[in-house]
C-alpha cells in the first residue's frame, strides 16, 4: 500500500513538474509577444527622430533577454520565429525613421520655397503699388511712360515666377501613386494636410489669383500678353482641378471651414472675367489713345454697337465738315483699324469666342458704309488703268500685224518686178 502511495505521489510530482514547465514556457512566449507589441506601439507613436533612436536599445535588449529561449520561441511563434520577429521590429523602426527623414527634408524644402514665395509676394506688392501710382498720375511725359513700361514688365515676370512656384507647391501635394490608384490612405491624407498647412497653400493660391486680377485691372495689354496670361491661368486651373477635390475632402474631414477652398473655384472664374474685361478695355484704350472715344463695351455685341454708333455720328457730321470727316475716317481706318485692331485684336476675339461672325460682318458692313459716305468722289483708277492697258495692247498687236502685212506685200512686189 505504501509503495502504491509513493508511486502516486511520484506521478503527481511528475505531472505537476510538466505542467509547471509548460506554464513557464507559456509565460515566456506571452512576455516576448507583449514586449514586441509594446515596442511596435512605441515606434508607431514616436513623434521625433530622437524618440525612435531611443527604441533601438530596447530591441537589442529584447533580443539579448530572450536569446536563451530561441528554440521555444521558434516553435511557438509560427509562422514567425525569434529572428524574424526581431527583424520585423528593426524594419518597422527603420521605415519610421525614413518617414521622419522625409519630413525633415520636406520641411527644409517647404521653408526654402516659402522664403522665395514671401520674397516674390513682397516684390509683387511693391511693383503693383508703383504701377498704380504711375497710372493715377496720368502723366504722358516720356520718362513716366518708360518707367511705367519697365515696372509693368518686371511685375509681369515676377507674377509669372510666383505663379509657377505656387503651382509647383500645389502639384507636389498628391503622391505619385494617386494618379494610378485614384485614392489615398489615411496616412497619405494626413501628410497632405500637414504639408498643405505648412505651405499655407490655400492663402497662396487665393493671393496669386487676386494679384493677377489686380494686374489686369491696372494695365493695357496686347493680345500676345493676354494669350500668355490665359495659358498660364489654364495650366494653374488644371492643376487645381486635379488636386483641389482631394484638398477639399481632407480639410472637410478635419472639420475646418471649406469656404476659402471652395472660393478658389469662383476665383478662377473671376480671373477669366478679368481677362475678358482687360481685352475690351485695351481695345477701347487703343482708340482713345488716338482721340477716338467709343462707348464702353464688354461683349462682341456691345463692341459692334459701339462702332456702329460712332460711325453713324461720323456719317451725320460728314456734310457739316467734309474735310474733318475724311481726316477722322483715315485716322480710324489707317491708324487704328488696319494696323492694330483687324490684324491683332479681331483674331484674338474670334479665337476666344468673344466676337461672333455676325458681329464682325456688321462692323465691316458699317465701315464700308462710312467709306462711301465720306469718300463719295473717290475714284478707283483701276477701272480706268486696266481698260487702257488692254486697249494699248490691242493697238500694239494690230499695228504689229499691220506692219508685218505691209512688209510681206513689199517683198512680194519686189519679187514680181
Amino acid at each position: 500500500m505504501k509503495r502504491q502511495n509513493i508511486f502516486s505521489v511520484i506521478i503527481l510530482i511528475f505531472i505537476f513538474s510538466i505542467f509547471s514547465y509548460a506554464q513557464q514556457d507559456y509565460q515566456i512566449v506571452q512576455k516576448f509577444k507583449a514586449q514586441c507589441s509594446t515596442i511596435k506601439t512605441s515606434i508607431a507613436n514616436a513623434s521625433s527622430l530622437d524618440e525612435l533612436n531611443s527604441i533601438r536599445p530596447q530591441i537589442d535588449q529584447l533580443k539579448s533577454d530572450f536569446e536563451p529561449n530561441k528554440k521555444l520561441l521558434d516553435k511557438s511563434l509560427y509562422p514567425d520565429d525569434f529572428n524574424s520577429s526581431i527583424g520585423k521590429l528593426n524594419d518597422a523602426l527603420n521605415l519610421r525613421k525614413g518617414d521622419f527623414t522625409q519630413i525633415t527634408t520636406l520641411q527644409t524644402k517647404v521653408s526654402q520655397m516659402q522664403v522665395q514665395l514671401d520674397s516674390l509676394n513682397a516684390r509683387n506688392a511693391m511693383l503693383l503699388n508703383r504701377v498704380q501710382e504711375l497710372v493715377i498720375q496720368g502723366d504722358k511725359d516720356r520718362h513716366t511712360i518708360l518707367v511705367l513700361q519697365r515696372n509693368l514688365r518686371e511685375l509681369r515676370f515676377s507674377l509669372s515666377q510666383r505663379d509657377l512656384l505656387v503651382m509647383t507647391m500645389l502639384d507636389s501635394l498628391l503622391p505619385s501613386s494617386y494618379s494610378q490608384s485614384g485614392s489615398l490612405s489615411s496616412s497619405e491624407k494626413q501628410k497632405i494636410y500637414s504639408k498643405a498647412r505648412s505651405m499655407d497653400i490655400i492663402t497662396n493660391i487665393k493671393k496669386a489669383i487676386s494679384d493677377n486680377i489686380q494686374f489686369l485691372d491696372v494695365t493695357a495689354l496686347t493680345p500676345e500678353d493676354l494669350n500668355s496670361i490665359k495659358n498660364q491661368k489654364a495650366q494653374f486651373e488644371k492643376i487645381w482641378k486635379n488636386v483641389g477635390p482631394e484638398i477639399i475632402k481632407i480639410y472637410s474631414s478635419k472639420k475646418q471651414s471649406e469656404k476659402d477652398i471652395n472660393e478658389i473655384n469662383s476665383d478662377f472664374d473671376l480671373w477669366n472675367t478679368a481677362l475678358s474685361r482687360e481685352a475690351w478695355n485695351s481695345i477701347r484704350q487703343t482708340f482713345s489713345d488716338r482721340g477716338i472715344m467709343l462707348e464702353k463695351f464688354s461683349s462682341g455685341g456691345e463692341f459692334s454697337n459701339s462702332i456702329s454708333s460712332y460711325v453713324n455720328d461720323e456719317i451725320k457730321n460728314a456734310d457739316l465738315n467734309a474735310q474733318n470727316a475724311v481726316s477722322d475716317y483715315h485716322t480710324f481706318i489707317d491708324s487704328i483699324w488696319l494696323p492694330k485692331v483687324e490684324p491683332e485684336w479681331i483674331p484674338y476675339l474670334t479665337d476666344n469666342n468673344m466676337l461672333s461672325v455676325s458681329d464682325k460682318d456688321k462692323i465691316n458692313s458699317k465701315l464700308t458704309e462710312w467709306k462711301k459716305a465720306v469718300l463719295p468722289g473717290q475714284f478707283n483708277w483701276l477701272f480706268v488703268i486696266i481698260p487702257v492697258i488692254i486697249i494699248l495692247l490691242i493697238v500694239i498687236l494690230l499695228k504689229t500685224n499691220s506692219d508685218k502685212k505691209k512688209k510681206l506685200e513689199l517683198e512680194n512686189y519686189s519679187r514680181d518686178n
